[in-house]
């Protein structure tokens, strides 16, 4: 799994994003399936160990103020997760994704790409 993650300026307003419980709902939602649910599930995981191991490259400092928070982009055939989450120190905030996503390119401190 490649993911592209940024260094970001703090975000205020979530609407729009999903916090775990609703990615979770979404999931069921869609699903209804104990196996499927349990491989959107083991993604999830994944997208997040691999996103905070990145994150810690490029200057988070372990915490979270608030998050994590998912978003979903659109590919040929289904939609991709990604994943944000904002530090406690100075409210930079982290994203990660499984597309390049060239809108943060002029507002990224840092970025990295993973995988």
């Amino acid at each position: 799994m490649k993911i592209y993650c940024y260094h970001i300026p703090p975000i205020d307003f979530w609407f729009g994003a999903l916090a775990d419980k609703q990615l979770l709902d979404s999931a069921w939602d869609n699903y209804q399936d104990w196996g499927t649910i349990a491989q959107v599930c083991k993604h999830v995981a994944e997208l997040k160990a691999k996103a905070e191991a990145a994150f810690k490259t490029i200057e988070w400092d372990g915490d979270v103020r608030e998050g994590p928070y998912y978003f979903a982009l659109p590919s040929d055939t289904d939609l991709s997760i990604g994943y944000i989450i904002k530090q406690e120190n100075n409210g930079a905030c982290f994203v990660a994704s499984p597309e390049p996503l060239p809108n943060l390119d002029s507002l990224a401190f840092e970025k990295t790409v993973i995988g």
